[in-house]
């Protein structure tokens, strides 16, 4: 019997990945790729071409055997700009009518630098994305998201501890007064979680922790991103508790959870306790080497996490929860989460419940903002009819 098409999503992204990135034409070129039977790709492809996020375009030439249909990404009637702008670094691209991204590039855009020197840049890299895929014309809307608070109804930065400069900043009309077309911006962790929820298209309800250098969950119900009444639905960051020390958090008060989970606070620990330097990634590779202090921070941060995680899968009782960040890359990490909300959690809230690291990765937030391009500029809603702004 024919598997519903639904289980096939991490198979679907690779392929759309890519095809998009230029790294396969054809089928063949696929089953090379994913070690998979032609056959077997074959089903996959069909079914994202029926979808409308593929179509073939003419024959390749033939290397000695039968020619084979070149892929694209389908020509869409609209074009959406995505991006997930991180502290350091941006990842941004091209979304079509059915949220399929059709480009990804990553820069180096720090935003502590603030709007002034930011924009300019982000523009460029915008207009040079439409300009190199012949998309001027067909640009329909813009979704950002951002490491920041947001204030939806003014379209800017609110409250932003971590990126001052951009608190009160009128991005969103900013951005469409550049480009002529409505903008939205959105929390990172709200688009992240939108994103890892699309590739699960089973699911109604999950929520997505982003553990990096900034920590926070985006919450899923229905296929809608839940915000709460002012924005802050999420925001574990400043949860407290006397395990977590009396470290001066930017909120302002002292022991908040941020202050030992995020990868800038345990850096700054494992320097202090002996490590060669306070940058995340060396404790994170540290760590991946079996470091004997580096596994031992990271898996006392992972069950601080998971325990303030452990209450709200009490209380929201999702179908998924998916870590991302650079902290969900360390096994003892994930595990420590995962091991905390199967001991603290009742069996009834972990029954059927999927934890997992994020399957769509650095993707995650472009694909969250794409998705809501779909709903929030009311074109093609994006894989799952019960996905709406």
């Amino acid at each position: 019997m024919r598997q519903s098409s639904r289980t096939y999503a991490p198979i679907h992204d690779a392929i759309m990945t890519f095809v998009a990135e230029g790294k396969a034409h054809t089928r063949a070129d696929l089953a090379r790729l994913l070690s998979l039977a032609p056959s077997t790709i074959s089903l996959y492809v069909e079914e994202l071409i029926h979808k409308g996020d593929l179509e073939e375009a003419g024959e390749v030439p033939s290397t000695g055997g039968r020619k084979g249909r070149r892929l694209r990404i389908k020509n869409d009637t609209h074009i959406y700009l995505v991006a997930d702008l991180g502290t350091t670094h941006t990842r941004y691209g091209l979304a079509g009518t059915n949220g399929n991204l059709q480009e990804k590039r990553t820069e180096s855009l720090p935003l502590r630098s603030g709007p002034e020197s930011t924009l300019p840049r982000l523009v460029q890299l915008f207009t040079e994305i439409l300009t190199q895929t012949h998309n001027q014309e067909k640009l329909a809307g813009i979704v950002i998201g951002l490491p920041a608070p947001i204030d939806h109804s003014g379209g800017c930065v609110h409250s932003a501890s971590r990126i001052p400069q951009w608190n009160g900043f009128p991005l969103a009309s900013w951005l469409s007064e550049c480009f002529s077309v409505p903008t939205f911006i959105e929390n990172d962790a709200n688009i992240i979680a939108l994103g890892e929820h699309t590739s699960h298209t089973q699911l109604h309800h999950s929520f997505t922790v982003k553990a990096g250098s900034a920590l926070g969950v985006g919450i899923v119900v229905d296929g809608r991103i839940y915000r709460g009444g002012t924005g802050a639905a999420g925001d574990i960051s400043h949860v407290r508790h006397e395990e977590y020390g009396n470290t001066l958090c930017l909120c302002g008060n002292y022991g908040c959870l941020e202050t030992v989970v995020t990868a800038e606070a345990l850096g700054e620990k494992w320097h202090q306790m002996g490590g060669k330097n306070s940058q995340a990634d060396s404790l994170i590779q540290a760590a991946q080497d079996s470091e004997p202090l580096a596994t031992h921070l990271l898996r006392e941060a992972g069950e601080h996490l998971g325990n303030a995680v452990c209450s709200l899968a009490s209380f929201f009782n999702p179908e998924g929860i998916f870590l991302a960040g650079k902290l969900s890359r360390v096994d003892v990490f994930v595990a420590a989460v995962r091991s905390c909300l199967y001991g603290g959690c009742h069996p009834l809230v972990t029954k059927n419940l999927m934890i997992d690291r994020s399957t769509s990765g650095f993707d995650a937030g472009i694909r969250g903002a794409a998705a809501l391009a779909c709903t929030m500029f009311n074109h093609t809603p994006y894989l799952s009819s019960h996905l709406t702004y």
